[in-house]
């Protein structure tokens, strides 16, 4: 496939290799990743594992909120603009002030949830920190909203760079603030670096709305047309119940433990969710840019440009690639959790090695299913993702009922891998249901998917090269 960007909408456009794609959405996973890890870190050093455990709730409730009050327009958004039917200025002007009304009403609603909540689930985190966090919601649905666009328009660099900045900006604040303020200088710069992020987005689709490819774009048959962000809050809706129940279903645990076993058990299990869930990496940086490219093969087979067998053979080398890469995810994440945890974080954390080699199965099998679920999704099927999570929730809470006040950590830790891979064999059974291709011939690889890591090497430094030579 040619390198060219796919910034024509509305008509057959050269598509960006895929691997380049998957390259960019890496890195704008490791940066948040990495901040948070080593915030973690002097945060577990400084404060120990009572100021972890209290760090996560703040990020784990942000993350919530955002979700909620998101309304799953940002899968809504990649949707239609991928498939051609919104512009860049349009989208970015009508999805900018649901940003702002809909994260002001989302932190509103956190905080009234804290309200009730203070003395029960949210009881190890105090009512200042809380309010500095939530202030985030809005600043953080705009850069997701723009980041949104930009994966339609197959722009990766810059929606890499909005989750950069953002990390960049927390580790650099937040460190900084961290010894004069103590936790609260952390959760300032968690708030300013989600601000940074959404006024990097702002100028970015400012520029990129009066760009000469965008006005190309506008004024073509089917573009705006009226009525695309309902449209995209329509779509979103389907897969953001899923998604919800989904982050609801990876966070509860820490919630009830938290309330059961306190914040210095909350802290440990908190490392090793964090250690394991790196390896989450990879498959989520595949499924965010395999979903917009599997809705735009869906909509080229549809208008007979392509064919069927074209539109499955990108879908099928993604997974290939998951696969291969689950070995070596596991051996490495064994091997950081008993080198690496005791080194950073000190003999008070001895007990994430455990919880995170229990974790380990659980967290290869659910990023296999990330990677399934973008697929069915961009085929037009999110309401597999909502069927999936409808089965396993139920079956989740229980376990952690039954498990935690026992076992804790340990329970908390055999509960998620079990909920994991359970997500895992569903999205298994409704990714076939929506693709018709056998699972043997999705999970097997074959020499040619090996040749393609040396192939999108050679295409990076390409990239690189002319990035140097242009300057």
């Amino acid at each position: 496939m040619s390198a060219a960007p796919a910034d024509t909408v509305g008509e057959p456009a050269p598509r960006r290799h895929l691997a380049l794609g998957a390259s960019f959405s890496l890195l704008a996973q490791l940066g948040p990743m990495g901040a948070l890890a080593i915030l973690s870190i002097v945060v577990g050093r400084m404060f120990g594992p009572a100021g972890n455990g209290e760090l996560s709730l703040l990020t784990a409730t942000l993350e919530i909120t955002t979700m909620i009050a998101g309304l799953g327009l940002m899968g809504g958004i990649t949707y239609y603009v991928s498939h051609g039917r919104w512009s860049a200025r349009k989208a970015g002007r009508d999805t900018l002030r649901a940003a702002g009304a809909l994260g002001v009403a989302g932190a509103a609603g956190a905080l009234i949830v804290y309200a009730i909540t203070r003395d029960d689930a949210l009881s190890g985190v105090s009512g200042g920190l809380f309010l500095i966090s939530v202030a985030a919601v809005p600043f953080m649905l705009t850069w997701q909203f723009v980041g949104a666009i930009a994966l339609g328009r197959e722009r990766y660099e810059p929606y890499a760079a909005f989750q950069v900045l953002q990390a960049f900006t927390l580790l650099v604040v937040g460190v900084a603030l961290a010894f004069p303020l103590d936790l609260e200088g952390v959760v300032i710069g968690l708030l300013a670096s989600h601000v940074a992020g959404a006024l990097f987005a702002v100028y970015w689709i400012a520029r990129y709305s009066h760009s000469d490819v965008d006005r190309a774009a506008r004024g073509r048959p089917g573009i705006d047309e009226g009525g695309e962000l309902r449209k995209a809050v329509s779509f979103g809706l389907r897969s953001w119940s899923a998604n919800l129940m989904q982050v609801l279903n990876y966070r509860l645990d820490l919630f009830i433990l938290g309330a059961i076993a306190g914040n210095a058990e909350l802290g440990v299990y908190a490392v090793a969710l964090a250690v394991t869930g790196l390896g989450w990496l990879l498959p989520s940086a595949l499924e965010v840019v395999l979903f917009p490219r599997t809705a735009t093969l869906d909509a080229a087979v549809r208008s007979g440009e392509l064919g069927g067998e074209q539109s499955d053979a990108p879908v099928i080398s993604a997974v290939h690639h998951t696969v291969l890469l689950l070995v070596p995810t596991a051996l490495l994440l064994a091997a950081f959790l008993i080198v690496g945890v005791p080194l950073l974080y000190g003999p008070r954390f001895d007990d994430t090695v455990v919880l995170g080699l229990i974790l380990i199965p659980g967290v290869l099998g659910l990023g296999l299913a990330k990677v399934l679920s973008a697929v069915f999704t961009g085929r037009g099927f999110p309401q597999y993702a909502l069927y999936a999570t409808l089965i396993a929730v139920p079956i989740t809470i229980g376990l952690y009922f039954a498990l935690i006040p026992p076992l804790e950590a340990t329970g908390a830790a055999i509960a998620s891998c079990a909920s994991y891979l359970l997500t895992t064999g569903l999205s298994m059974v409704f990714f076939k249901r929506a693709t018709a291709i056998p699972l043997r011939r999705a999970l097997v690889p074959g020499r040619r998917d090996l040749a393609d890591y040396g192939d999108a090497w050679r295409r990076i430094r390409a990239l690189v090269a002319a990035r140097r030579s242009a300057r």
